[in-house]
């Protein structure tokens, strides 16, 4: 199998591919994940971080093909997109490469800014954005169910969610939520900041494996469990994480 930093290079070499295409291909082929130590490590231990590595490389080489054909043929450009939302109560994104932001607004469109290659479903009260190779900010409706994957980029969610469904690999995690929001989030290689209002009660099922735990005072903590306020009653957002460590904020 042709290594795929020298099939990066031979592209460049040859125009087909911008001198910052290459330096983005090559960055999320040869970016490492990244180790560390810390409390709360799950049972898998080095196990388990090995098993993550081996994940990212692989999952780093499957769509690396993909983003050198995006680029050759010119799809991935600007983005400049009002998508009409009305009527959307879930929205699932995937993005691979890029760094991103999102932001919750109260108007029933989603607005897209920055580059890739974009792809639109809508199916009835779904909505469904595949975005490869760029980066961008996106704006959604508020007090949606968001749920979404994405490899290799940074990425910022702010506002106000109704539930979460996220799987993330290899880039940092910025979460900050107006409101509790329960559902699920796993993420392997990177840390994840989560923020809440101050005062803004919260639940969380936490798992952690290699990672560091950072709290702010007056969070409660029993077996796994982590709170602020008047939580009883409130359905859990779930955190697995891999490999990054994990702080919690009042912003």
């Amino acid at each position: 199998m042709e290594d795929p930093r020298l099939r990066i290079l031979k592209l460049l070499e040859e125009g087909k591919i911008t001198a910052e295409e290459a330096e983005r291909l090559l960055r999320a082929v040869e970016e490492p994940p990244r180790r560390r130590g810390g409390p709360w490590r799950g049972w898998r231990g080095f196990a388990g971080m090995m098993g993550m590595v081996g994940d990212i490389v692989a999952e780093t080489l499957r769509m690396v093909p993909e983003m050198i054909r995006l680029s050759v043929s010119g799809e991935i450009q600007e983005l400049h997109e009002e998508i009409a939302a009305e009527g959307v109560r879930r929205l699932h994104l995937q993005i691979t490469a890029g760094d991103f932001e999102l932001h919750t607004h109260d108007e029933p469109k989603v607005r897209l800014e920055g580059e890739g290659a974009l792809t639109v479903n809508r199916e009835g009260e779904a909505l469904t954005l595949k975005i490869m190779g760029g980066d961008f900010e996106i704006w959604i409706p508020q007090d949606l169910e968001l749920s979404g994957k994405w490899m290799g980029g940074d990425a910022s969610l702010r506002g106000a969610f109704r539930r979460l469904n996220i799987e993330g690999m290899g880039g940092d995690l910025e979460l900050k939520l107006a409101k509790h929001a329960p559902g699920k989030l796993y993420y392997q290689g990177g840390d994840l900041l989560l923020s809440y209002p101050k005062d803004t009660p919260f639940l969380l099922q936490v798992k952690l494996t290699g990672g560091a735990l950072r709290l702010p005072e007056g969070v409660q903590v029993q077996e796994g469990r982590i709170w602020h306020g008047e939580a009883e009653g409130l359905e859990p957002l779930q955190i697995e994480m891999i490999g990054g460590d994990f702080r919690v904020r009042f912003a």
